[in-house]
């Protein structure tokens, strides 16, 4: 009897792993799409560096037929494929967690020491300096609620100290078939005087990326918030099959603390030091977002009132 039923048991494991959901044949598999991703993130960075950081629209579409041509496919079948991977979140996930490490092991190849890559990424939230970050450290958005936000909470703790500094660091891919690319990311951090400090990011080209606050009059942090997110700003001018997704990876948001040497800025990629106001007679740190971004504003006052904790987009069923 036992027997009998170690082998029901075995055929119905076979039978479940049998029917595990697979890429439908009509679409570009999972390897072959790593691949055709990596060559295509290749060589639009190569093309921003032969441009000084612009795009080229004719190149681009230039490069880009060179990565179907050689991978035998057509832009339609690499499109429609893409559509179905964003639809299956974490299959498009599982996929740029792996970019994301040929990438790294490629900068390693190439010369870069591995110890600057990974700086902080063995540190644990003790210490001196320690990367605090909580969420997915890969992740994409889509120009369409609610994909097109990813946002992330934290409160202050016994290891957080006063003249702290916070570093959000990340790296940013497109893979946009028209329109402008809108991205952008915010860090705010909420002093024990309840004053507010914050930076704004515009996210537009495939690049590393760094946002820096301080805690310059060692008030003490109460809380770090922020997002990342990407716009639709252009509405009806881009049709709503246009193809547009913006990856975030390598997320770090790091906390130092101040034992008299502050490690030096990034100066590459947010806004300049003297472009923070100053307190004003209550000690209240105004907001600095930009202008250009008007909506930031009403997303960082909801996020204070209900934060949401970061999430990929689930799956659509079948």
């Amino acid at each position: 009897m036992k027997r009998l039923e170690v082998i029901f048991f075995m055929f119905a494991v076979l039978v479940l792993w049998s029917c595990k959901p697979s890429v439908p044949s009509q679409y570009i598999q999972p390897g072959e799409m790593e691949d055709i991703l990596y060559d295509y993130h290749l060589a639009e960075a190569m093309l921003q560096d032969n441009n000084a950081g612009a795009v080229d629209g004719y190149k681009q579409q230039l490069y880009q037929a060179a990565v179907f041509r050689k991978y035998g496919v057509t832009k339609a079948e690499f499109d429609s494929s893409l559509v179905y991977y964003t639809r299956h979140a974490d299959r498009l996930h599982d996929i740029y967690e792996r970019l994301a490490k040929r990438f790294n092991d490629d900068a390693v190849a190439l010369g870069a020491s591995a110890s600057d890559l990974n700086k902080f990424g063995a540190m644990t939230a003790q210490g001196d300096t320690a990367d605090i970050w909580t969420g997915d450290k890969s992740f994409f958005l889509l120009p369409k609620a609610p994909y097109s936000v990813q946002s992330f909470y934290l409160t202050a703790d016994s290891t957080y100290h006063r003249g702290d500094r916070i570093m959000l660091n990340f790296d940013a891919q497109f893979i946009y078939q028209d329109g402008l690319r809108e991205g952008v990311a915010v860090l705010a951090v909420r002093f024990a005087n309840d004053s507010v400090a914050s930076r704004t990011q515009q996210i537009t080209s495939a690049t590393h990326y760094s946002l820096v606050l301080d805690d310059e009059a060692h008030l003490g942090i109460r809380e770090i918030r922020g997002y990342f997110m990407l716009s639709n700003l252009q509405g009806s001018a881009v049709p709503s099959t246009t193809l547009r997704l913006m990856s975030i990876y390598h997320v770090q948001l790091i906390r130092m603390h101040d034992n008299g040497k502050k490690t030096p800025s990034p100066t590459d990629s947010i806004a300049p030091k003297d472009a923070m106001p100053k307190p004003d007679s209550n000690g209240v740190v105004p907001s600095t977002l930009p202008e250009a971004v008007p909506a930031d504003e009403q997303l960082i006052k909801s996020l204070k009132q209900a934060p949401q904790k970061a999430r990929l987009m689930p799956p659509q069923k079948r």
